[in-house]
Protein backbone atom coordinates (compact mmCIF):
# COMPACT_ATOMS: atom_id res chain seq x y z
CA UNK A 1 0.00 0.00 0.00
CA UNK A 2 1.33 3.53 -0.76
CA UNK A 3 0.80 6.27 1.54
CA UNK A 4 -1.26 9.64 0.35
CA UNK A 5 1.07 11.80 0.94
CA UNK A 6 1.94 12.98 4.59
CA UNK A 7 -0.28 9.96 5.70
CA UNK A 8 1.70 6.89 6.18
CA UNK A 9 -0.82 5.55 9.24
CA UNK A 10 -2.54 3.23 7.12
CA UNK A 11 0.57 2.09 5.14
CA UNK A 12 2.33 1.29 9.08
CA UNK A 13 -0.76 -0.59 10.54
CA UNK A 14 -1.37 -2.72 7.40
CA UNK A 15 2.78 -3.62 7.89
CA UNK A 16 1.79 -4.22 11.56
CA UNK A 17 -0.92 -6.72 10.57
CA UNK A 18 1.18 -8.81 7.89
CA UNK A 19 4.00 -8.93 10.43
CA UNK A 20 1.99 -10.96 12.71
CA UNK A 21 0.41 -13.02 10.59
CA UNK A 22 3.56 -13.87 9.01
CA UNK A 23 3.84 -15.44 13.05
CA UNK A 24 1.38 -17.74 11.90
CA UNK A 25 2.96 -21.24 10.38
CA UNK A 26 -0.12 -22.13 7.77
CA UNK A 27 -0.67 -18.89 6.76
CA UNK A 28 0.42 -17.69 3.32
CA UNK A 29 0.38 -14.14 2.72
CA UNK A 30 -0.20 -13.45 -1.27
CA UNK A 31 -0.02 -9.98 -2.22
CA UNK A 32 -1.22 -7.77 -4.74
CA UNK A 33 -0.21 -4.01 -5.16
CA UNK A 34 -2.03 -0.32 -5.20
CA UNK A 35 -1.56 2.20 -8.07
CA UNK A 36 -2.30 5.48 -7.47
CA UNK A 37 -3.22 7.55 -10.38
CA UNK A 38 -4.55 11.28 -10.68
CA UNK A 39 -7.25 11.22 -13.04
CA UNK A 40 -10.81 13.76 -13.08
CA UNK A 41 -13.79 13.01 -10.99
CA UNK A 42 -16.98 15.48 -11.02
CA UNK A 43 -18.28 17.22 -8.09
CA UNK A 44 -21.48 15.82 -6.82
CA UNK A 45 -22.67 19.04 -6.66
CA UNK A 46 -21.93 22.48 -8.71
CA UNK A 47 -19.71 25.14 -7.23
CA UNK A 48 -20.96 28.67 -7.59
CA UNK A 49 -18.14 29.42 -9.48
CA UNK A 50 -15.17 27.17 -10.85
CA UNK A 51 -15.57 24.32 -12.54
CA UNK A 52 -17.27 20.77 -11.54
CA UNK A 53 -14.39 18.65 -13.04
CA UNK A 54 -11.60 18.12 -10.05
CA UNK A 55 -8.52 16.11 -10.45
CA UNK A 56 -8.31 13.42 -7.48
CA UNK A 57 -5.49 10.91 -6.61
CA UNK A 58 -7.20 7.32 -7.08
CA UNK A 59 -5.53 4.16 -5.35
CA UNK A 60 -6.59 1.50 -6.60
CA UNK A 61 -5.70 -2.57 -5.71
CA UNK A 62 -4.27 -4.61 -8.27
CA UNK A 63 -3.51 -8.32 -8.60
CA UNK A 64 -4.49 -9.69 -5.27
CA UNK A 65 -8.32 -11.15 -6.23
CA UNK A 66 -6.06 -13.15 -9.67
CA UNK A 67 -3.34 -13.85 -7.11
CA UNK A 68 -5.97 -15.26 -4.42
CA UNK A 69 -7.66 -16.81 -7.65
CA UNK A 70 -4.22 -18.57 -8.98
CA UNK A 71 -3.45 -19.75 -5.65
CA UNK A 72 -7.16 -21.49 -4.64
CA UNK A 73 -7.34 -23.64 -8.03
CA UNK A 74 -3.72 -24.22 -8.00
CA UNK A 75 -3.92 -25.58 -3.74
CA UNK A 76 -7.11 -27.40 -5.18
CA UNK A 77 -4.79 -29.14 -7.94
CA UNK A 78 -2.33 -29.95 -5.58
CA UNK A 79 -4.76 -31.41 -2.95
CA UNK A 80 -3.13 -29.01 -0.64
CA UNK A 81 -6.84 -28.79 1.50
CA UNK A 82 -10.17 -30.02 1.33
CA UNK A 83 -12.08 -26.47 2.58
CA UNK A 84 -10.64 -23.29 1.31
CA UNK A 85 -12.09 -20.24 3.13
CA UNK A 86 -12.07 -17.74 1.08
CA UNK A 87 -12.58 -14.04 3.05
CA UNK A 88 -14.31 -11.69 -0.01
CA UNK A 89 -17.14 -9.92 -1.06
CA UNK A 90 -15.26 -9.57 -4.62
CA UNK A 91 -17.80 -11.43 -7.33
CA UNK A 92 -15.15 -11.90 -9.45
CA UNK A 93 -13.37 -14.59 -7.42
CA UNK A 94 -16.95 -17.01 -8.36
CA UNK A 95 -15.43 -18.36 -11.40
CA UNK A 96 -12.44 -19.93 -9.53
CA UNK A 97 -14.31 -20.87 -6.58
CA UNK A 98 -16.99 -22.62 -8.80
CA UNK A 99 -13.95 -24.40 -10.47
CA UNK A 100 -12.65 -25.48 -7.17
CA UNK A 101 -15.46 -27.42 -6.63
CA UNK A 102 -16.91 -28.93 -9.64
CA UNK A 103 -13.39 -30.10 -10.73
CA UNK A 104 -11.32 -30.96 -7.94
CA UNK A 105 -14.25 -31.65 -5.75
CA UNK A 106 -13.06 -28.58 -3.25
CA UNK A 107 -15.55 -27.51 -0.20
CA UNK A 108 -14.97 -23.31 -0.59
CA UNK A 109 -16.90 -21.39 2.08
CA UNK A 110 -16.67 -17.51 1.80
CA UNK A 111 -16.95 -15.28 4.55
CA UNK A 112 -17.98 -11.67 3.25
CA UNK A 113 -16.75 -9.05 4.82
CA UNK A 114 -18.68 -6.19 3.07
CA UNK A 115 -22.03 -4.63 4.22
CA UNK A 116 -23.59 -5.92 0.94
CA UNK A 117 -23.98 -8.97 -0.40
CA UNK A 118 -22.38 -10.89 -3.62
CA UNK A 119 -25.43 -13.00 -5.43
CA UNK A 120 -22.40 -14.27 -7.42
CA UNK A 121 -20.22 -15.75 -4.53
CA UNK A 122 -23.45 -16.94 -2.51
CA UNK A 123 -24.68 -19.43 -5.18
CA UNK A 124 -21.38 -20.80 -5.88
CA UNK A 125 -20.05 -21.05 -2.29
CA UNK A 126 -20.44 -24.46 -0.46
CA UNK A 127 -21.30 -22.08 2.23
CA UNK A 128 -21.96 -18.13 2.16
CA UNK A 129 -21.80 -15.91 5.41
CA UNK A 130 -22.48 -12.11 4.85
CA UNK A 131 -25.64 -10.12 3.91
CA UNK A 132 -28.28 -11.76 2.14
CA UNK A 133 -30.77 -10.14 -0.05
CA UNK A 134 -33.88 -11.41 -2.20
CA UNK A 135 -35.45 -10.07 -4.89
CA UNK A 136 -38.67 -8.31 -3.72
CA UNK A 137 -40.95 -8.14 -7.10
CA UNK A 138 -43.49 -5.85 -5.09
CA UNK A 139 -40.98 -3.41 -3.69
CA UNK A 140 -39.06 -3.76 -7.05
CA UNK A 141 -35.76 -3.43 -5.16
CA UNK A 142 -33.50 -6.21 -3.19
CA UNK A 143 -34.33 -6.12 0.36
CA UNK A 144 -31.98 -7.72 3.25
CA UNK A 145 -33.14 -11.00 5.06
CA UNK A 146 -30.56 -11.10 7.11
CA UNK A 147 -26.98 -10.83 8.22
CA UNK A 148 -25.51 -13.98 9.38
CA UNK A 149 -21.68 -12.62 8.67
CA UNK A 150 -18.72 -13.79 11.41
CA UNK A 151 -19.97 -13.34 14.77
CA UNK A 152 -18.75 -10.86 17.11
CA UNK A 153 -17.46 -13.25 19.50
CA UNK A 154 -15.58 -15.23 17.31
CA UNK A 155 -13.95 -12.07 15.70
CA UNK A 156 -12.94 -11.02 19.58
CA UNK A 157 -11.29 -15.01 19.96
CA UNK A 158 -9.60 -14.51 16.65
CA UNK A 159 -7.44 -11.39 17.57
CA UNK A 160 -3.70 -11.46 17.70
CA UNK A 161 -2.65 -10.15 21.56
CA UNK A 162 -1.65 -6.82 22.01
CA UNK A 163 1.94 -7.22 21.02
CA UNK A 164 3.18 -10.26 18.98
CA UNK A 165 6.95 -11.80 18.75
CA UNK A 166 8.42 -11.85 14.95
CA UNK A 167 10.86 -14.18 14.12
CA UNK A 168 13.85 -11.74 14.52
CA UNK A 169 13.18 -11.54 17.87
CA UNK A 170 11.67 -7.62 17.85
CA UNK A 171 7.83 -7.15 18.51
CA UNK A 172 5.02 -5.49 16.75
CA UNK A 173 2.16 -4.18 18.23
CA UNK A 174 -1.34 -3.16 17.96
CA UNK A 175 -1.73 0.05 16.70
CA UNK A 176 -4.34 2.57 18.59
CA UNK A 177 -6.80 2.66 15.68
CA UNK A 178 -7.16 0.30 13.21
Amino acid sequence: MKPFEGDSGPCKRQDAYLSALGTLPRVEIIEGHYLQKITKALLSVKPATGSREVSIIRSEEKQSDVNLACHLLLDAVRGNYDTAVVVSGDGDLSTPIRMARAEFGKAVVVLNPQMRSSYHLETVATAYRGTHYRWDAKAGKNVKTRNDGVRKGLLQASLFPPTVLLPDGSTVSKPSNW
